[in-house]
């Protein structure tokens, strides 16, 4: 800690007549000022006031040395430091020490400070003075220190007072201060006690704002008072630094008061949204200057943003209320009424350092502003027994009205039974027809059930024939040890089927999607099946392009699409598997192919042709495409009936996007798995949508 020794040697005589006290000047450093009781310190060897514009560290030690003689009958004295402006300043920490002129005998030493717990100090309730002891016609050196913690400016002033007479005034002092601001303090609490009350029972945030205003602004005045520092916090005064931010809580209630005051989110919401910016400010504000008391305790910095923060919130609150004038709003009035009396009050607080002022205007303030609530409420009351008259109003329209409506109605149901008994008569004379019509009707139903026994019979028995017909399913797993098939017809009897062969070395597998689905599509798929076993078996045809060449040209000859209107085709895709090259052979009408290497899935698409139909297609375009095999290859061939089912939230296709990552998802997975992953998926998608297949459906997978 710095240690700043600034020593003036000066000779005080002290003498008293009638009352008054008078210094005579016993040195060139000091200056005496009769009829006053103020000792002016000066710096040694100059004429400049000791400490004039001189501005201690936060920190600093500030000492001063004087030598002084006792002509008075009075020993104790009252040694009290005064700020330039005559108040009296709040050092931190006082300490005044009285010794002989030898410094070998101590006469007495005293302790005050703002700081300083209370039982340390001469006496309790001073902070700012000390008392010395001066033995009579004997020159004492007096040292005076100072140590500051706050870095205010200080020219050092002093004002000496006798003990008992200073005591007596203080008591006087004392004693009005406490009445005056203990009233304050009752009324502020009052009010914020009863407003919190009356915000509990009505959930109206207006009054609880008001209430907070009237409880920080009793914090603050119970600071700027020194009350709370003189009786509350006394073992530890300096916990009064976390006390003085609070002072920006009360105009930040203030401005959280005047919008709900005025319903400002309700009729002026873009400046609404501007104070709630502003309140967040303010209270980061307020944490910031607690972090900095807690942490750096610079009480200079904090005294600054303080003062700005309590400012600005000032000016905004200002700023609203004009800004609310304009809205021809009667609550304005008393805002711009009761503030106006709270900005008086701080101008002369300000010009006169009576800080009581401001305790006038916000005591006016608060009183005019409960007026207002008054009014506020008065209104809000009005305006709901309007808006009860409006209810009751409607309902009696309402109630007339339905009257109204009673009777019309009544005359419309006697006229309408009338109307009912005359019908009841023809019906009862149609109900012997309609019987007769019941029994023909039941005769035909009992010949239609049992027409449709023997269709679905016959249906049955197509499946039956159809399931011979296509590969079993421990076929397949001769021909691919891991395979998946996912086989769903729509109806009994399906329009797709799939197709496996092994013969010379080469293993073949088709997928394909005959036009319709149910009986038309069954037919198909025997015809179409029959056709390809022909074509591979009988003809030795290997080469898929030439496979489904030859597939187009005999589904035209057998369905005579070149003389008859028979537009039916397939749509086929069709793998060879040449295990002595180690190569796969693809080929596809509108039907492709999926396969994952090296975990990324590749796509082989067919032409954009069917197999038979359509007998524009008569140029040969079908190509084969060749994969090179490698270890754990998965391959998918499929009909178009699973990306075409509809359904989900919002019914939409399942998509051929949505299917490729449902394989790319599950494809190392066993194929076991993979052939539940299929069904459960399909259902799930099937059952958001509240959907029916709508199609045949047909994945065949296999590894290789």
């Amino acid at each position: 800690m710095k240690l700043f020794l600034l020593k003036t040697f000066t000779i005080l005589q002290i003498i008293f007549f009638s009352g008054l006290s008078t210094f005579a000047q016993s040195s060139q450093y000091i200056q005496s000022k009769e009829g006053n009781n103020v000792i002016d310190l000066y710096w040694k060897d100059s004429q400049k006031p000791l400490g004039k514009d001189y501005k201690l560290s936060s920190g600093s030690t500030y000492e001063i040395s004087s030598q002084l003689i006792n002509t008075t009958e009075n020993e104790e004295w009252v040694l009290l430091l005064e700020s330039p402006n005559k108040k009296l300043y709040n050092p931190s920490y006082l300490e005044a020490v009285v010794r002989d002129s030898s410094n070998q005998v101590t006469y007495s030493t005293g302790y005050s400070g703002y700081y300083r717990s209370h039982k340390d100090r001469d006496i309790a309730l001073l902070d700012k003075g000390v008392i010395i002891k001066l033995p009579q016609n004997v020159i004492s050196n007096l040292t005076i220190s100072i140590k500051n913690e706050n870095g205010a400016s200080l020219t050092p002033r002093f004002t000496i007072s006798p003990k008992d007479k200073w005591l007596n005034e203080f008591k006087e002092y004392e004693s009005s201060r406490n009445i005056f601001h203990g009233l304050v303090q009752g009324l502020l609490l009052f009010v914020a006690l009863y407003n919190f009350i009356l915000a509990l029972f009505t959930r109206d945030k207006t009054y609880l704002y008001y209430a907070l205003t009237a409880f920080f602004a009793s914090i603050y005045f119970l600071y700027r008072s020194h009350l709370l520092h003189d009786y509350l916090i006394t073992s530890n005064p300096t916990l009064i630094r976390f006390v003085w931010p609070t002072s920006v809580l009360a105009p930040l209630a203030h401005i959280m008061f005047i919008r709900y005051f005025v319903e400002m989110e309700k009729r002026m919401p873009l400046w609404d949204k501007v104070l709630k910016v502003v309140s967040a400010i303010g209270l980061a504000t307020f944490i910031i200057e607690e972090a900095i008391m807690l942490f750096l305790k610079d009480e200079e910095l904090v005294n600054l943003i303080n003062t700005n923060a309590f400012i600005g919130l000032i000016l905004v609150a200002i700023v609203t209320i004009f800004y609310i004038l304009f809205s021809k709003n009667t609550l304005a009035y008393f805002l711009s009424f009761s503030t106006s009396w709270l900005l008086f009050g701080s101008l002369i607080a300000a010009t006169t350092h009576n800080y009581d002022m401001i305790i006038y205007g916000f005591v006016i303030e608060m009183f005019i502003l409960s007026l207002g609530l008054g009014y506020r409420q008065q209104q809000i009351q009005l305006e709901r027994r309007l808006a009860q008259e409006e209810l009751i109003n409607q309902l009696q329209k309402n109630e007339e009205l339905q009257e109204k409506v009673n009777k019309e109605l009544a005359d419309k149901v006697l006229e309408r039974t009338m109307d009912i008994e005359q019908q009841k008569e023809e019906i009862l004379a149609q109900s012997k027809h309609l019987e007769e019509a019941n029994l023909e009707i039941a005769q035909q139903h009992s010949l239609l059930k049992q027409a449709n026994v023997k269709i679905t019979d016959s249906i049955n028995y197509a499946k039956r024939i159809q399931s011979a017909m296509l590969p079993t399913q421990k076929q397949i797993q001769k021909i691919f040890n891991e395979n998946v098939l996912f086989f769903r017809p729509k109806d009994i009897v399906s329009g797709d089927f799939y197709w496996t062969l092994e013969q010379d070395n080469k293993k073949f597998v088709a997928v394909v999607d005959c036009t319709g689905h149910g009986v038309p599509g069954a037919l198909m798929s025997v015809i179409g099946y029959n056709l390809l076993s022909r074509i591979v078996k009988d003809r030795k045809i290997t080469d898929p392009s030439e496979i489904l060449y030859k597939m187009d040209e005999g589904i035209r000859d057998a369905l005579k699409q070149e003389q008859t209107d028979v537009k039916d085709g397939m749509d086929m895709a069709i793998c060879v598997i040449d295990e002595d090259h180690n190569e796969l052979h693809f080929c596809g009408a509108r039907n492709g192919l999926l396969y994952f290497k090296n975990n990324e899935i590749h796509e082989l698409k067919g032409i954009r042709r069917s197999i038979g139909g359509y007998l524009g297609y008569n140029v040969h375009h079908f190509e084969t495409s060749t994969v090179s095999l490698e270890k754990d290859m998965t391959f998918y061939m499929f009909s178009d009936g699973y990306q075409d089912q509809f359904g989900g939230d919002e019914k939409f296709k399942f998509t051929m996007k949505r299917f490729k990552k449902l394989l790319h998802e599950n494809y190392q997975a066993p194929m076991d798995n993979q052939q539940f992953i299929l069904k459960n998926t399909l259902e799930d998608w099937m059952d958001k949508g509240n959907e029916d297949q709508i199609d045949d459906i047909l994945v065949l997978g296999f590894r290789l």
